[in-house]
């Protein structure tokens, strides 16, 4: 029962971060990671998806959740998604409803909405977003992407 309460006291404060008043980021801040956001889209729509992972912590410590599972780790993220996509079979992607939120010192929480065109049918969902900032900008330490109907 102890650790239960340690566990609630420790998440409570996490929780209320989403249901509270998005806290102010400077505007420079919202601009870059914004940018970041804009080069990733550029980069999975031309079909590099080396550039494309650049918006990404190059790290071990880097997490992806989505599709029931998470994977830790730059290499091992990029490694996913180079088998399930080939370069040719990226798609168009979108970004819509995007909110940027301050996650505390040089940190930066991002909610919003993805779109990939791959032909005929296109496919969608959500995502949650944590950026950090380093010596070389605002890179994604966190990402947690469902699709609609999906994880």
């Amino acid at each position: 029962m102890r650790r239960l309460a340690l566990v609630v006291s420790l998440l409570l404060p996490l929780a209320g971060g989403c249901a509270d008043t998005p806290k102010e980021i400077s505007e420079r801040d919202r601009t870059e990671i914004y940018l970041v956001l804009e080069r990733q889209r550029m980069a999975w729509t031309s079909g590099s998806l080396v550039d494309f992972m650049d918006g990404y912590a190059r790290s071990p410590d880097l997490v992806m959740a989505g599709a029931g599972e998470f994977r830790r780790g730059w290499q091992t993220i990029f490694d996913r998604y180079r088998a399930a996509y080939a370069a040719n079979a990226m798609g168009r992607l979108t970004f819509s409803d995007l909110e940027i939120q301050s996650a505390g010192p040089d940190s930066a929480l991002v909610l919003g909405r993805w779109h990939l065109e791959t032909g005929p049918q296109g496919r969608g969902g959500v995502f949650t977003l944590l950026f950090r900032r380093y010596d070389e900008g605002w890179r994604i330490t966190c990402d947690h992407t469902s699709a609609l109907g999906g994880s």
